[in-house]
């Protein structure tokens, strides 16, 4: 069971949920008469057989480049030292009071209407409590995994909780997904807990609450049917995206535009210094020829779009090579091993939702750079209380 629960599992999960059950449940003419399906059907009914078959075939490919990346990656050994952060419970302590009261000030100076679901997105202020959130999570696991203290990491443990409750009144619950991953693959995969039957019952009666709280939230009744509706929905209208792209694109074209791709990494410069960064980050909806209504890009559009098909497959044969190479790295450094259970967090949902300009953001600013920064900061913090600077006579 340890030894499955891995950057290969959750993988393959998004594979099944995002990109083969929506056109299987079309076929099947499921939740025809629920809100936004009406549209959804009517593009697509557009699609033909040859159509299928050219999805179906590049879907596959991706699966079997990932998982042979991820052979190739678990079998090559490439030395790496990582520098071991030296940090002290006070400095810890001292530094969460500060994140607690960063976090406190930024919701209280926001105008976000919280509580109120998507009937107020504010994508400003959700895209910040996001990165609260994932460094949040990262910071948290880290000083659980070298034993820190929980009083030293209260603060901290408590400014991701409040990021969590604000993400849920917010409706994005993909970010408490990444939250409820991280810590039950950190509990189960490096803390040895054990998956008795009460735990599995307890996980699934969770889910359930979340499937009728969404159930009840848009009005309908509680049954069988609208329950299910809740479970694939977002899916299904993220595969919307992918049935107009494969509908109007070629799916062989050689060469894609990595514009979106290129400019995504300007969303890592903070606002207060790159007030006007959303200018400049190209969408892949800007040049590509889909339709994406209730705003989420299939993985499908952003590889296709931006690579073509040959660097799509070279893409996501790397994605299974780095993930393995992570989960190699992580059994001797803290650092990576936090950093690979955060990378497995965002495969089964966001790898397969969100576009470059938030993937990227999340991989290699959220959960890489800012962590580092930090812990660095934090060990800067913690020489200076060890050894105070001697006043000058």
């Amino acid at each position: 069971m340890v030894k499955l629960l891995n950057h290969n599992v959750f993988f393959i999960f998004g594979w099944v949920y995002y990109l083969l059950i929506p056109p299987f449940l079309g076929s099947m003419g499921y939740f025809m008469s629920y809100p936004g399906f009406l549209e959804w059907y009517m593009d697509f009914y557009r699609l033909n057989c040859n159509i299928f078959l050219d999805y179906y075939f590049i879907i596959s490919l991706l699966l079997v480049f990932f998982l042979a990346g991820s052979l190739l990656g678990s079998r090559l050994r490439i030395k790496i030292n990582m520098p071991n952060f030296k940090i002290g419970k006070i400095a810890t302590f001292v530094f969460g009071l500060v994140f607690f009261s960063a976090i406190v000030f930024f919701i209280f100076q926001s105008d976000a209407d919280f509580f109120s679901g998507y009937e107020s997105y504010n994508t400003d202020f959700l895209g910040k409590a996001a990165t609260f959130l994932v460094i949040g999570c990262f910071l948290t696991i880290y000083f659980l995994e070298i034993g820190i203290g929980i009083i030293s990491i209260f603060p901290i443990l408590a400014s991701l909780l409040l990021c969590v409750v604000i993400m849920l009144g917010l409706g994005a619950r993909i970010y408490f997904l990444l939250f409820v991953i991280s810590f039950l693959m950190y509990s189960i995969k490096y803390r040895n807990l054990k998956i008795s039957i009460k735990y599995i019952a307890l996980i699934a009666l969770i889910f359930l609450i979340f499937l009728i709280i969404g159930v009840l939230r848009v009005g309908l009744d509680l049954n069988f049917e609208n329950l299910m509706y809740i479970l694939f929905a977002e899916p299904m209208f993220t595969w919307w995206s992918a049935q107009t792209y494969i509908l109007n694109n070629d799916l062989f074209s050689l060469i894609g535009d990595p514009a979106g791709y290129v400019t995504s990494f300007y969303n890592f410069i903070p606002s207060f210094i790159f007030e006007n960064k959303s200018n400049y980050i190209i969408n892949i909806s800007d040049y590509a020829n889909f339709s994406s209504p209730l705003g989420a890009t299939s993985l499908i559009v952003s590889l296709l779009g931006n690579f073509g098909i040959v660097l799509s497959m070279i893409y996501i044969f790397v994605v299974g090579f780095f993930c393995s190479q992570l989960s190699i790295f992580s059994e001797k450094s803290s650092f990576l091993k936090v950093y690979y259970i955060l990378i497995c967090s965002l495969l089964p949902f966001q790898f397969f939702r969100d576009g470059f300009e938030i993937l990227n953001k999340q991989i290699y600013w959220n959960m890489l750079i800012v962590p580092s920064i930090l812990l660095l900061i934090i060990c800067g913090l913690s020489l200076i209380l060890k050894y105070p600077i001697a006043s000058r006579k």
